[in-house]
């Protein structure tokens, strides 16, 4: 998108309390759907919660994680499974090492419905997963939140554990560094500078 001279990016991302209203508020509304499935069937459910604790988890693209299928995870080891990403900016793929809770959304994925020969990881159309988000960030009662803010705190919490800034820029499928520290993460020297003033 073009840039708006003096306008400055957004630089939003959640707290650990906004984080737990948003997984309240995802089980809120499946455990409704849940209630209603009877009265409007419909085969795929359950995955709203999973799609937000990934884009969490793992710092993807709202595209990335919807082009997901089950040929592009590979379990390692016992302890240690990757995701191959295409990466949604520049076309290059890279490998993300996913968190436990994205070893338990992936458990989970594979016991949801899904329409016979559906082999992506979140079986739904970008239009579903536009329309359920809206209605999610709604019922929050949050102020100004968005997926990409669930991007954009999970370089900000890496960064803050002192993971390297090249690491969380790859895991971001940034090339470069140059991106993160403008757009993402808060300062980690700030950080530091506050906690030791007091």
């Amino acid at each position: 998108a073009d840039k708006i001279r003096g306008v400055e990016p957004r630089q939003r991302f959640v707290t650990e309390q906004e984080w737990q209203t948003i997984l309240a508020t995802c089980e809120r509304i499946e455990g409704e759907q849940e209630e209603k499935r009877e009265q409007t069937p419909q085969r795929i459910r359950g995955w709203l919660r999973h799609y937000v604790a990934w884009a969490y988890n793992s710092g993807m693209r709202r595209a990335e994680i919807l082009a997901l299928t089950w040929d592009n995870v590979r379990t390692v080891d016992a302890e240690h499974t990757v995701v191959e990403v295409l990466n949604s900016k520049n076309g290059k793929s890279r490998f993300v090492s996913c968190t436990a809770e994205m070893r338990s959304i992936l458990e989970a994925l594979e016991k949801l419905d899904r329409a016979e020969g559906d082999n992506r990881l979140f079986p739904v159309s970008i239009t579903t997963l536009k329309r359920a988000l809206t209605a999610l960030w709604k019922a929050t009662g949050l102020k100004d939140v968005r997926l990409h803010d669930l991007r954009r705190s999970h370089a900000t919490i890496l960064i803050g554990k002192g993971v390297d800034v090249r690491t969380v820029a790859g895991r971001l499928g940034h090339s470069g560094t140059a991106m993160l520290a403008k757009h993402y993460a808060v300062d980690r020297g700030d950080k530091e500078a506050a906690a030791a003033f007091g």
